[in-house]
């Protein structure tokens, strides 16, 4: 499945982290996002072990997670820009560097919006 390429300026990524989620509507979009997740985890059940959250962007959300996390990005700089984790690598969510059953859980926040042919189907 081809992935559109990013082109994006120098210093975009710690922008994202430190402006987009803090000002204007992005600060209220971003403690819905959170109430949301945490919700979700509280009714959720899951095993001991780390979880992957791909993309994670800037790493925002990987704090609300409830164990270890491995961030992953296809952007190397969103992957330098994230927080602390305890594994990040850049690798596309097409083709991730583990095997099966390899987390307790997985986040996959905005992730659909970046697959092109997601807007036309998306299968689970």
């Amino acid at each position: 499945m081809p992935e559109s390429p990013y082109h994006r300026e120098p210093g975009y990524a710690l922008r994202y982290r430190d402006h987009r989620w803090v000002t204007g509507s992005g600060a209220s979009t971003d403690q819905r996002e959170r109430r949301a997740l945490r919700a979700l985890l509280a009714r959720a059940s899951y095993g001991p072990g780390a979880w992957l959250d791909a993309p994670c962007g800037a790493g925002r959300l990987s704090l609300e997670l409830p164990a270890a996390v491995v961030q992953v990005d296809r952007d190397q700089a969103m992957v330098r820009a994230a927080g602390d984790a305890s594994a990040r690598a850049c690798a596309s969510v097409h083709a991730l560097p583990f095997r099966d059953q390899a987390f307790a859980g997985a986040l996959c926040m905005r992730l659909l919006q970046h697959i092109a042919t997601s807007r036309e189907r998306v299968q689970i």
